[in-house]
């Protein structure tokens, strides 16, 4: 079973997507009966979820068993499988605060962190947002910085930590959340 990194948790706690197709009632009656669901915790009404969207169906579960029993009674008609590729990346995808990001690349291929200000109308706060960004262009790369109906929803893609450390001394009152990106190498790497 071959599984490709996945960016998300689905269905709140499903780790595991099948990607099937050519999918009839009996195959899905036969995973409905399988002994796998016997040594769930929640049972199969928790941990699975099958979902039709014609001509594929997709399936959800919570665990790399179940995962892999769906696929040995659907192995042809499997088409691919996403879902935590090593133990760092699981632990990454229940991280419950959903402040990692998981790409395969940077934001913008340059950025790891991403400060989101929300809504805003204080044209103090963004007048210095601009002038952080605009004084250092490598550093920072900056979204929403100018008003449309007096209202703005400015954001701040930002290159490394101490550039992060500099706007957190700047407007850190303003900041709602900080974003940060794991890139799938990085996670083979450190799995």
């Amino acid at each position: 079973m071959k599984v490709k990194p996945s960016s998300k948790l689905y269905y709140r706690n499903k780790l595991y997507k099948l990607t099937c197709e050519d999918v009839d009632r009996q195959d899905i009656s036969d995973i409905y009966n399988d002994p796998v669901w016997d040594k769930s915790t929640y049972g199969r009404w928790q941990d699975l979820k099958i979902r039709n969207r014609y001509p594929q169906v997709f399936i959800y579960t919570a665990e790399k068993g179940q995962a892999e029993a769906i696929y040995k009674i659907l192995k042809p008609k499997v088409v691919d499988i996403h879902g935590p590729i090593n133990g760092y990346h699981k632990t990454l995808l229940k991280d419950i605060s959903f402040r990692v990001d998981i790409k395969p690349n940077l934001y913008h291929k340059k950025y790891r962190y991403q400060a989101i200000y929300g809504l805003t109308e204080a044209k103090e706060t963004v007048d210095k947002i601009q002038n952080i960004v605009y004084s250092n262009r490598d550093g920072y790369l900056g979204q929403g910085l100018y008003y449309s109906l007096g209202y703005t929803s400015p954001r701040v893609f930002v290159k490394g930590d101490e550039e992060l450390m500099f706007l957190k001394l700047a407007t850190e009152e303003h900041i709602k959340a900080i974003n940060r990106v794991v890139t799938i190498e990085e996670i083979r790497q450190n799995g």
